[in-house]
């Protein structure tokens, strides 16, 4: 790439140069980047804007609303395309009131492998017509002047020539004439002027330009920036660099920014990896340390049910930890009545004091606080504060520590609802556990007792029958048949335990095969009710296979038994697969997961206002007397089918008949029991 050429003879306000062009042409000539930005370009097209410099040219043309062919998309897209764009004219009406009419062409140039290199253009001005206004001079002077980027011109010992007010600013002078013939080492540590004339004399020799280099500098008044510079050469007409021109942006907002949400994710990503509020807390602590002055620093949550404050964090040069307070008093309180953030000095604490705020501890010189907002609520405060510098905080710090506060808050109630959620979830298996042990003991324990009474009442019926009264023997017979319920009723009561605590490994099973077995279990009831069990093809899926007969057994013989008088039963078995639902979505180009099977049949039906009632233990819609049963079989068939990760439910309407639908699905993680 040819070096950037700037014409100063045309300048009178600047050194007088005599530079001449690269290219001697009456026509304008740049090269340009991939993105627009124009990298290059000769005399005539800086004189056509009356441009001192390429960097001027560019906030020239900004300043102008300006734009040549590579700087509008929908011609640098064409340009992507047909590589090349030929005499295309247009007119501007400029921010200077200038009409103006150009005429242009470019070419696309590329690497290898297709990728833009850069663009290759001519302008030319076809007509130029010009309101009253000020001349090129004053325009430069003007930008010069007001631009906030500093600009300079050096000569060939880097000693300045020419910079601007902002520059001058910068280097702690009252005019920009003060800096002329003065060095960098006059106004910065001697390593980065050392660093800086380095590069200033590489140019020189090399004629390279040093782009968008990031500085960290320390200003006239001591604050250190962060910028981005720009040299390049300037050369005169015996072809003699004879200096170099720098323009240098201050970026330290956007330095800033960037290490700001460097620190931020990095502290998300630690505090993601401990489980304790303590630690979590630290990492939060270390982490904000990086960014702002957190010598002293505490956070503090806000108990709703005491209405106290509790200090998870505190760490202090001066004070304790503070027991736990009402949340109405001090400055915390305050930060959590207002709701935002609080920025206070010595003076304005000790205002406070005047006004009731019990600020206990020490009084510190800057104290600032945000809350911690979730987007429900405010769970507590998040402090820090200095007892040396008043100035310790600024507005960044304030912005800062606030966007810290939401992520904090969401981290602290994160925590809180998981170790809610662990602790609910023990408490409920602690409880399963114990509701298993009970109905298996209970089971266990109630089967002696209940045997004598069988075995005694049948010895007693048998040996003594023929004695008893009539109404003793109606006694005898109620109390056998009781006895007989009781026992139905403790053997269902284990048979729902054993759903978990007798669980088996999950298998390939093949629910055809599991289906006919059960058929030919209730072939005799079958048989009696005159009905008849009509089964599609059915899967094999990942199962418990003693659970799956179980399940079959429980449903089939439901349907059978729920018959109505008037006709014969009619069962049917069907499956079909589907893919699983996700929240939200109403489609899937997932391949099925989860076999769909429906038991249905022509009984008595129910009013499904009842469904959630059948799946209940020991829940009957129907008097024993009507329909044998103790309203187990539904809800074991339900929790063999949660712990298979399925579902069930029922459609049914009265009179016509019911159909029970179970979702199982086809694979489950090899060996599991849930």
């Amino acid at each position: 790439m040819s070096p950037e050429v700037l014409d100063l003879d045309q300048l009178p306000e600047l050194p007088q140069l005599n530079l001449v062009d690269d290219l001697d042409l009456p026509i304008g000539v740049y090269r340009a980047s991939p993105d627009g930005q124009v990298i290059s370009a000769n005399h005539t097209l800086l004189r056509t804007f009356n441009a001192l410099s390429l960097e001027e040219l560019n906030v020239i043309f900004e300043t102008l609303g300006f734009q040549p062919v590579c700087q509008r998309r929908e011609l640098r897209d064409q340009l992507n395309t047909t590589a090349e764009i030929r005499g295309f004219e247009s007119e501007w009406t400029l921010n200077d009131g200038r009409l103006m009419q150009t005429r242009e062409s470019v070419r696309t140039v590329r690497d290898v492998t297709g990728q833009v290199l850069f663009y290759d253009g001519t302008l030319e001005e076809v007509t130029r017509k010009s309101n009253s206004g000020p001349d090129g001079s004053d325009l430069l002077n003007a930008l010069m002047e007001s631009i906030p980027d500093t600009i300079y011109f050096k000569d060939s010992c880097s000693r300045f020539i020419c910079v601007n007010n902002a520059q001058a600013t910068t280097l702690g002078l009252d005019s920009p004439q003060q800096a002329v013939g003065k060095t960098d080492f006059d106004f910065f540590t001697p390593e980065h002027a050392q660093e800086a004339l380095d590069d200033e004399q590489r140019l020189i020799e090399t004629r390279m330009p040093v782009i968008d280099k990031v500085e960290h500098i320390r200003r006239a008044d001591g604050e250190l920036r962060w910028v981005s510079a720009t040299k390049v050469p300037m050369i005169n007409s015996n072809d003699e660099v004879i200096g170099i021109a720098g323009i240098s942006r201050d970026i330290t907002d956007r330095k800033n920014a960037e290490f700001e949400r460097q620190v931020l994710f990095r502290m998300m990503q630690d505090v993601s990896l401990t489980d304790k509020l303590s630690d979590q807390l630290q990492l939060i602590h270390q982490a904000i340390g990086e960014v702002v002055y957190a010598k002293n620093f505490y956070v503090a949550l806000l108990d709703e049910a005491s209405g106290l404050l509790h200090f998870e964090f505190y760490v202090d040069e001066h004070d304790e930890m503070p027991t736990p307070r009402p949340a109405i008093r001090g400055l915390t309180g305050l930060l959590l009545e207002n709701n935002g953030p609080l920025l206070l000095t010595d003076k304005q604490q000790r205002e406070l004091i005047t006004k009731g705020v019990d600020i206990r501890g020490t009084l510190s010189a800057s104290w600032l606080g945000v809350p911690l907002r979730t987007p429900n609520a405010t769970i507590g405060a998040l402090v820090v504060q200095s007892y040396d510098d008043p100035e310790a905080f600024g507005p960044r710090d304030v912005e800062f520590l606030t966007l810290v506060g939401s992520q904090v808050a969401m981290t602290i109630q994160k925590k809180v609802a998981l170790d809610h959620l662990e602790k609910t979830a023990a408490m409920l298996s602690q409880s399963n556990r114990e509701l298993q042990d009970f109905a298996s003991v209970a089971s266990h324990d109630l089967q002696e007792p209940l045997r004598k009474i069988q075995a005694f009442g049948d010895r007693l019926k048998v040996k003594c029958g023929g004695q008893l009264t009539e109404d003793a023997q109606d006694y005898l017979a109620r109390m056998l048949n009781a006895s007989n319920r009781m026992q139905t009723l403790i053997n269902d009561l284990l048979m729902f335990s054993r759903v978990t605590t007798k669980a088996q490994p999950f298998t390939k099973v093949d629910l055809g095969v599991v289906v006919r077995d059960v058929l030919s279990d209730l072939e005799v009831r079958i048989e009696q009710t005159g009905g008849r069990v009509e089964i599609s093809q059915l899967p094999t899926i990942d199962a418990d296979s003693l659970q799956m007969r179980q399940l079959f057994q429980n449903l089939i013989a439901n349907a059978l038994k729920f018959r109505k008088t008037d006709e014969p039963s009619v069962v049917k078995v069907s499956a079909r697969s589907i893919c699983s639902h996700i929240e939200g979505a109403s489609w899937s180009l997932a391949s099925p997961d989860v076999v769909e099977i429906s038991i249905a049949d022509n009984g008595i039906g129910f009013d499904e206002k009842y469904l959630d009632r059948i799946f209940t233990v020991f829940q009957r819609l129907h008097g024993r007397n009507t329909y044998e049963g103790t309203g187990v079989g539904l809800a074991v068939c339900r929790r063999i089918v949660e712990r298979h990760g399925g579902s069930i439910t029922a459609r049914s309407t009265p009179d016509c008949g019911a159909t029970f639908i179970v979702q199982l699905p086809f694979n489950q993680t090899k060996g599991v029991s849930r």
